[in-house]
């Protein structure tokens, strides 16, 4: 692999910032890779973006400190957590990292984090301006999305629409969560984002009589604990459904049909519903969260188990 004079120069001033121990014996490649990933985080972040190490490291980049402050907070966490740049591995599916240890997030490290997305989000504000005035569409490929009129089954026992939720700007919602065991457990969401304006929705019926509305792409949880995107849903296909009433046990629920809808909605989603990023909407369905970010989904879901 070839790096430039420019990428070599900002490898090494942002290994300056990092603690010894995580790149200790780590070679440059390794934490190119570690810096490269941080990048294809930020890049996912609406809108979608295409940076790449070799343009960030040139002169005078405004990404170029925004990257350097995310690299030190992530390796701080994973540092902390008893993992080093030699515990990281790639391959066509995606980052993996063993750890040993896992130990709890001290709340200087989750205001580190909400310091780096605000950057994001500011940056990225800028980046909105931009591709609006060039007349560009904004769709999040990260964010799952929900009809507003969709119930949402809450840990107190009301129901609430999303939309509602996120008029209230409601914030840490405890809410029900399953397991891929099938464990009904506790859970709670960051918040709720209005993640795609006027975009296309399907109905999505149950032979309970229940229905709810989502994107195609949305993935729903199936009784087997894998997820299946609502567009690939077919008729008796069984879903995770719990009690609603009693909220302890699962009960049968399949599918009966699928309806594309004419009419366009402003989407909505539950961010990080930790543990294990699905949430269970009113009708009883469990589905998958969206996320905010790769290196924030792991390092928030290690310390939510530790």
């Amino acid at each position: 692999m070839t790096i430039t004079p420019a990428e070599l120069v900002f490898i090494n001033e942002t290994r300056e910032t990092l603690p010894r121990g995580f790149y200790e014996d780590a070679s440059t490649d390794q934490l190119q890779f570690f810096i490269e990933l941080v990048i294809a985080d930020i890049n996912v972040f609406p809108p979608a973006t295409t940076h790449t190490l070799l343009s960030v490291s040139q002169t005078g980049n405004r990404l170029a400190p925004i990257v350097k402050f995310g690299v030190n907070v992530f390796a701080q966490l994973f540092w902390q957590m008893k993992a080093s740049l030699q515990d990281f591995t790639y391959s066509d599916q995606g980052l993996s990292v063993n750890v040993n240890q896992v130990e709890k997030i001290g709340q200087s490290y989750r205001n580190m984090l909400e310091l780096y997305r605000l950057q994001i989000v500011n940056y990225k504000k800028t980046e909105i301006s931009s591709m609006l005035g060039k007349g560009a569409s904004l769709i999040s490929p990260r964010y799952q999305c929900l009809g507003s009129d969709t119930t949402i089954l809450l840990l107190d026992g009301k129901i609430e629409t999303i939309g509602e939720l996120y008029k209230q700007e409601a914030k840490n919602i405890k809410l029900y969560s399953v397991s891929p065991l099938g464990l009904i457990v506790p859970a709670t969401a960051l918040e709720v984002r209005l993640t795609r304006p006027n975009t296309e929705l399907v109905l999505v019926n149950l032979d309970n009589g229940n229905n709810f509305k989502c994107t195609p792409d949305h993935k729903v949880m199936m009784r087997d604990g894998s997820y299946i995107e609502a567009k690939d849903l077919k008729e008796n296909d069984s879903v995770m459904c719990i009690d609603t009433k009693d909220k302890r046990e699962l009960v049968n629920c399949n599918i009966k049909s699928i309806k594309e809808l004419e009419e366009k909605e402003d989407t909505f989603d539950l961010i990080e519903s930790l543990p294990y990023h699905n949430f269970v909407l009113g009708c009883g369905i469990c589905v998958k969260n969206s996320s905010l970010s790769q290196f924030i989904s792991i390092v928030m879901g290690r310390a939510w188990t530790s």
